[in-house]
């Protein structure tokens, strides 16, 4: 990660996460999660990379324990994945099978060149 602030925003790529504000913003825009959203997005962008377990995300994000059933968490990361994709192509949001989820940030792109 580029800066992992304590207390200021945490930037990662292109993203921001401004937990005092509970915010998540992609240059200008606010990505408008929900609070388990911006919970499940600080937890893998705290991750950098790494996959973060599902039952991790569960205890942490959500605050109760992974059941087989439940599917509350796909959802949740479901939804997060789409208002990733509406604001930013660098920033994926990968299932990893059989493990949880990560977070790549692909290179950003050199401006097409003004002709």
């Amino acid at each position: 990660g580029e800066g992992q602030g304590v207390h200021g925003p945490i930037l990662w790529g292109p993203l921001r996460l401004d937990l005092r504000a509970r915010r998540a913003e992609i240059g200008e825009s606010d990505l408008e999660l929900t609070s388990a959203e911006l919970r499940i997005l600080e937890l893998l962008v705290r991750g950098d990379a790494r996959t973060v377990s599902r039952d991790e995300l569960m205890t942490q994000a959500l605050g109760r324990r992974l059941l087989p059933t439940d599917r509350s968490l796909d959802t949740h990361v479901s939804n997060l994945r789409r208002k990733l994709q509406k604001h930013t192509d660098r920033v994926t949001l990968q299932s990893v099978r059989g493990s949880g989820y990560a977070l790549t940030l692909a290179p950003a792109r050199a401006p097409a060149p003004q002709s």
